[in-house]
């Protein structure tokens, strides 16, 4: 049942109404009920591996609670002196069982993600390394990686940290647990929710209130249009260029290359749209997991803006902790007895990152391309993060103008096109691939593609190639005038109009889906890229 289907439209009316309908003190049952049904349906078999996670975070975040409070009853009982003992003991005891807990988490939960994502890459490689074939000696696995898996595992993991380091208290309802797990808008393609903020709203009563469908019914208005008209249709031009890499050179790699920038911010950012928007109208906020990403002035401000859930996971949950390890402490000592203040300073962060980065190219893909596509953007994010003040500081001392409109317009484009040499890492088949097409780009200078006309034969006429960049246009324009206000929503503006201006802006956005959105025979319209991680 994908997101821009009509089965899951009249899926979400019926799912709103019965929210609305039903004793508020059940509404979060309906949205259990309306999760799991929308899981089985889309997983079938494969929703065993949602229900080991549930039954798995359940158990362990109680024994992660009953920790605590051994913990804290015998520090009552020696501070009444009832019983003899070390604080620092016991209390290092606590933290050794709650890791074991946080341990068996990450073996059970990450343990089945790892293997789905990666055993048959790795033995499929072994086996026609040593074995003369692809699944000549260990067998392969042929049961694909379940819906929203990299998804509902980081959010569970998330939980039981958050409840590990005290800043969320365990829920000792299944159910109610299972339903942060499975909240039905978010399994798709995120955001990464944290339980103290998504929890709340899900357990808690909503009276219906028809501002909510209204922003909801724009939001996702607007999503859709971003996937189906823009994303979909750039999608044809990079399905046909960057597989058959061998067949294209030059400025046709460029303008691939482009399309599959606009193809990835319409699929991502216009799928969260979607969820965002369906779970408004439950009076449910998901987080914001793009802030128009494509204005950033470096590479750090990219991935602030872009996925910005799975980011703040990375560092919440693996970089702070391996920056601040007592292994990475113990290092930091050294080199300050060695007289290096600045790389005691540094390297452990430095370290952190890469860490993170060859993590996120994992997420990504299974595959040594999107190892190096995180390793590309660490060794950026370190060069910004070490280089980013000097130069400033040397511009300033040039008399430079780094203020002006111009300079921050070439900062953006910069890192533009940084993104978009790490996509071709990320896109081609493999990194040779990539070095192959980086390299026809850079050096092969066919520029008459503009003007013969074949360069509509990478995948769009030139009717489609048209509506793709009129499209861009305006959501280009629509994200400029955000930017440019701070931040303003869409639908914050569209509540200030009155109300033939509403519905003009409703039904252009409608009849243009209508006309110009990719679908019908042939179209997958759950094809989200996002649905594979």
């Amino acid at each position: 049942m994908g997101i821009t289907t009509l089965n899951f439209f009249v899926f979400l009316a019926i799912g709103v109404l019965l929210f609305y309908r039903i004793p508020k003190k059940m509404q979060w049952m309906s949205l259990l009920i309306l999760s799991i049904f929308f899981y089985v349906y889309a997983s079938r078999t494969m929703s065993i591996f949602i229900g080991i996670t549930c039954i798995s975070v359940y158990l362990l975040s109680l024994l992660i609670e009953r920790s605590d409070l051994r913990y804290k009853e015998e520090l009552r009982r020696i501070k009444a002196g009832e019983v003899e003992g070390d604080k620092k003991l016991i209390k290092k005891q606590n933290m050794n069982r709650k890791r074991l807990c946080i341990a068996a988490a990450a073996l059970i939960n990450v343990g089945m993600l790892v293997v789905l994502k990666f055993y048959n890459m790795i033995f499929a490689e072994i086996n026609a390394s040593f074995f003369g074939g692809s699944d000549r000696f260990f067998p392969l696995l042929s049961i694909g990686l379940p819906l929203g898996i990299s998804f509902y595992t980081f959010q569970a993991i998330g939980y039981l940290v958050d409840l590990y380091r005290g800043k969320v208290k365990a829920e000792h309802n299944f159910f109610k647990v299972s339903l942060f797990i499975t909240f039905f808008p978010q399994i798709l393609q995120g955001p990464i929710s944290r339980y103290d903020q998504l929890s709340p709203q899900l357990y808690g009563e909503h009276e219906f209130d028809f501002q909510n469908i209204s922003d909801g019914f724009y939001l996702m208005l607007w999503g859709i249009f971003k996937k189906m008209v823009i994303a979909d249709r750039a999608g044809m031009m990079c399905d046909l260029v960057f597989p058959n890499y061998l067949n294209y050179s030059g400025m046709q790699f460029w303008v691939a290359l482009a399309a599959y920038t606009m193809q990835m911010y319409g699929d991502f950012s216009g799928g969260i749209d979607i969820i965002r928007g369906a779970a408004k109208m439950f009076d449910i906020d998901m987080v914001d997991n793009f802030t128009r990403p494509y204005f950033s002035r470096d590479i750090p401000e990219f991935w602030r803006r872009w996925h910005i859930t799975l980011g703040t996971w990375f560092k919440d949950y693996l970089m702070y902790p391996v920056a601040l390890s007592g292994v990475a402490q113990n290092v930091t000592k050294s080199l300050r007895k060695k007289g290096k203040p600045h790389l005691a300073k540094v390297l452990p962060s430095y370290v952190a990152c890469i860490i993170l980065w060859m993590a996120n190219g994992a997420w990504h893909g299974a595959g040594t391309q999107y190892i190096l596509f995180g390793v590309y953007h660490g060794i950026l994010t370190i060069l910004s993060m070490e280089y980013h003040d000097r130069l400033v500081a040397l511009g300033d001392r040039l008399h430079f103008n780094q203020h002006c409109v111009t300079w921050r317009w070439f900062q953006v484009l910069r890192t533009m096109l940084l993104v978009a040499i790490g996509r071709v890492i990320y896109i081609t088949p493999n990194f040779h691939a990539a070095l192959v097409v980086l390299k026809s780009m850079v050096t092969v200078p066919n520029f008459w593609i503009f003007f013969d006309g074949s360069v509509f034969d990478l995948g769009l006429n030139s009717a489609n190639a048209l509506i793709l960049v009129v499209a861009c246009l305006i959501l280009f324009g629509v994200e400029l005038a955000q930017e440019l206000g701070g931040g303003m929503h869409i639908r914050v503006w569209m509540r200030s109009q009155n109300v033939l201006i509403r519905w003009i802006i409703a039904f252009g956005l409608i009849f243009t889906i209508l006309i110009f959105g990719i679908y019908g025979k042939g179209y997958d319209a759950a094809g989200f890229i996002y649905m594979q991680y």
